[in-house]
Formats: structure tokens, C-alpha cells, sequence
């Protein structure tokens, strides 16, 4: 269930409340809620994205600033103001309406843009600043069921999972089918069945980019799979 308050996507808590009380008392402060950034706005998308991401940053795994922040008051509200906003912006932008805006989006625009998408990330305690693989998938397995019911609340139509080496697309099969093994042919793309329906999967850089060349390439492979859903959705019709 779905309950609004200020704009702000508050998601049945009971999740939370249960999610958070699984890790022991000392790390429960250090638990980063997420999930849709806006309900009224996302319930209103035409495609509803979901992008995950791994972890959220920190310094040495205190987050400074937004220990502890329910994320979606982060980008929703505050937002960062880093490359993280500007390149999900403009991936929405791609996604929902066929339109590159390129490196000219006002902060403005950016802010209001990440209203109509959902943001994840697979491990909601901060992490170090620098990837660890192994703890990554450690705590996403160990909340495979809840991030499985996360994902399940969103009900999302293509989910983009972040990070150009695929863990983040390989957790995400493991979770939704309950599968250890990555059975796919195609790592880059697979569905997933979520209510009934199928969600393509899709794996793109993590938007945390700093070089306008890594954002360039990032942009243009959104476009080839904003390319291929319309066309997907043609032959559906």
C-alpha cells in the first residue's frame, strides 16, 4: 500500500519497520529508506522506471550529511546536485520521452525530472566510498525477500540496474527468481516476471560518472534501449 504525504512517496512502513528491524540495534540509524521518489507523479508515467543502484556513498561508512536519510526525501527534496541526480535525470528524460537533453539541464529541471522515476539502492546501509563486491552481495542476498517486495510494491515497467560490470543485474535475477545461478544468455538485458507481467532488465553505467566521455557513452546506450522499448511497445500494439 502506497500512502502520500507531501508528494512524498511513503511506502507501507510496515516493510521498513520489519526491514530495518532485522540488523541488530547498533546499525538500525545507518538504514537508508528508498523506493519512489514521487507517487503522484510516478503513478501518472506512461513507463514506470525503476533504476537500482548499489549502496549509498559515504565517507568510511557514515554518510556525513545524510546518515541514515530517507533517500527519498534526498533526491526528492534536497537533492544532491552531484552527477548521481544530473545522470538519472537525463536517462529519465531519454526513457520517458524519447528526448537527449545532453549537458545542458537546468538543476531545476533535474530536480523536478527525478520526481517520475523510483530509485533503489540493493544494499540501503552506506558503504565505504569505494565499492566492496563481496559485502555488496552479501547484504542483498541477506534482504533478498524485502528488496524481492520493494521492487514488487514499485511495480515497475523496465527497471535499469546500475553498474557497467552487472552485479547489480545479476543480484537482481538472483533475487526476483529466488535463483543463485545467473541462467541467462544475455547478461546486458533479460525480464523478469513481476505481477503477472514481464519487466525488462537492463544494464547501464552507474550514474555516478565524472568524465563527460564515460556520460556520453552512458547517454547513448540509454538511447539504444530507449530505441528498442518503443519499438517493443509498436509491435505490442
Amino acid at each position: 500500500m502506497l500512502n502520500v504525504k507531501n508528494g512524498v512517496i511513503k511506502m507501507d512502513e510496515k516493510i521498513f519497520k520489519e526491514w530495518i528491524g532485522s540488523y541488530p540495534k547498533a546499525m538500525q540509524r545507518g538504514f537508508h529508506r528508498d523506493g519512489i521518489i514521487n507517487v503522484d507523479v510516478f503513478s501518472r508515467e506512461k513507463t514506470k522506471i525503476l533504476f537500482i543502484l548499489k549502496e549509498p556513498n559515504s565517507k568510511k561508512g557514515k554518510y556525513d550529511k545524510y546518515f541514515g536519510y530517507d533517500l527519498r526525501e534526498v533526491f526528492g527534496k534536497m537533492g544532491l546536485k552531484k552527477r548521481l541526480d544530473y545522470n538519472i535525470a537525463r536517462w529519465t528524460k531519454i526513457l520517458c520521452d524519447g528526448v537527449d537533453v545532453g549537458q545542458s539541464f537546468p538543476w531545476d529541471d533535474v530536480a523536478q525530472t527525478k520526481q517520475r522515476v523510483a530509485i533503489i539502492n540493493l544494499k540501503k546501509m552506506a558503504g565505504s566510498g569505494s565499492e566492496n563486491r563481496e559485502e555488496l552481495c552479501l547484504y542483498s542476498y541477506k534482504d533478498k525477500d524485502f528488496i524481492k517486495r520493494q521492487i514488487s510494491g514499485i511495480n515497475p515497467d523496465v527497471i535499469v540496474a546500475c553498474g557497467a560490470d552487472g552485479i547489480v543485474s545479476r543480484m537482481v535475477w538472483r533475487i526476483i527468481n529466488d535463483n543463485i545461478l545467473f541462467s541467462n544468455d544475455n547478461e546486458a538485458e533479460y525480464s523478469v516476471r513481476l505481477k503477472g507481467k514481464s519487466v525488462p532488465v537492463f544494464v547501464s553505467y552507474h550514474p555516478s560518472l565524472r568524465l563527460k566521455k564515460q556520460e556520453e557513452d552512458a547517454a547513448a546506450a540509454i538511447v539504444a534501449i530507449s530505441k528498442r522499448l518503443r519499438q517493443s511497445a509498436r509491435c505490442c500494439t
